[in-house]
């Protein structure tokens, strides 16, 4: 919990307010949008993607404004709030014979208590912010799906959910299985495998950092069971979970790489830009039409190959 005053409060209310402007422009975008969604509906045409990313955006952008209005409210009085608790227990009279200890108790209890609760809503505003900006970054993830030589991200995941989830379900048997394994067998000797729970949490730190806690090295080594699970444990997460994952990743990687070379109008991003502008220009100059309705008629002709006079 951080108060803030003066310059540092005014700095951070302009960049708060800033993020408001642009969240009233995308506001305007989002209008814009569910309008055309709308009108598609209407017309029978509908893109699916399209609706749940509209929703998913709209969603989000409720989250930012509720969260940015709540932080300006926060920021605003945490000085104020600050200097009255602070305040009340600097002020607090111990030597006043007149009021008796046990009301002086209760009043100094009563200040930390507004003190410990002001902080824990600082953490959980905190934590909703947390939540917030990491959608915001899957969302500008998503977003460089529309070009395909930026999409490599989105456009591997596509191609290897299914098999991660596959995967992940057979990895986490295993490695609960593990877990089980370890608790019920050496629970009782060594601290960090105490619980199933506790378990868990010390064979990731095993596999996030070894050679991890499972070290055959110190303590242990007199058990041959030991041995043999720290073994069968660190083959299977490193020799084949992770050989797996890697399989898995290159070979979509593979996949959607191999599509973009062999599509016949793939370029660049910087040279789509270009050709977007000057399709623009175009457009504007010899009053071309709509190019959603030029999609729609192309493909309302059932040719592979389309002639100038159709164009």
């Amino acid at each position: 919990y951080v108060a803030l005053a003066d310059n540092e409060l005014f700095t951070y209310l302009v960049l708060q307010y800033m993020g408001m402007v642009c969240n009233v422009i995308l506001a305007v975008d989002q209008f814009f949008g569910i309008k055309q969604i709308m009108k598609d509906i209407r017309h029978g045409e509908y893109n699916k993607r399209q609706i749940v990313l509209q929703s998913y955006d709209m969603v989000l952008q409720t989250f930012c404004v509720v969260y940015m209005y709540l932080v300006i409210s926060e920021k605003s009085s945490s000085m104020s709030n600050t200097e009255d608790l602070v305040g009340r227990m600097l002020k607090l009279q111990w030597f006043n014979t007149e009021k008796a200890y046990s009301e002086k108790r209760v009043e100094y209890l009563g200040i930390f208590e507004s003190i410990f609760f002001t902080i824990q809503d600082s953490n959980y505003l905190e934590g909703i912010g947390m939540l917030v900006t990491l959608q915001l970054l899957i969302r500008m993830v998503i977003a460089t799906s529309a070009h395909p030589r930026i999409s490599l991200i989105t456009s591997t995941i596509s191609a290897a959910v299914s098999d991660m989830c596959h995967f992940f379900f057979i990895f986490g048997l295993v490695f609960y299985g593990f877990a089980v394994l370890a608790w019920w067998r050496f629970g009782g000797d060594m601290e960090e495998l105490q619980s199933i729970t506790a378990a868990l949490y010390t064979q990731v730190d095993s596999m996030l950092g070894p050679p991890g806690l499972f070290q055959l090295s110190q303590g242990h080594t007199q058990s041959w069971e030991y041995i043999v699970y720290c073994f069968l444990f660190h083959c299977v997460t490193f020799f084949f979970v992770l050989n797996f994952i890697l399989a898995i990743i290159v070979g979509a990687y593979g996949q959607v790489t191999q599509g973009v070379v062999d599509s016949v109008i793939e370029q660049d991003i910087f040279s789509d830009s270009v050709a977007a502008l000057k399709t623009k220009y175009m457009s504007m100059r010899y009053w071309w039409p709509n190019r959603k309705h030029m999609v729609k008629q192309i493909q309302s002709i059932r040719a592979t190959f389309l002639n100038p006079p159709e164009l």
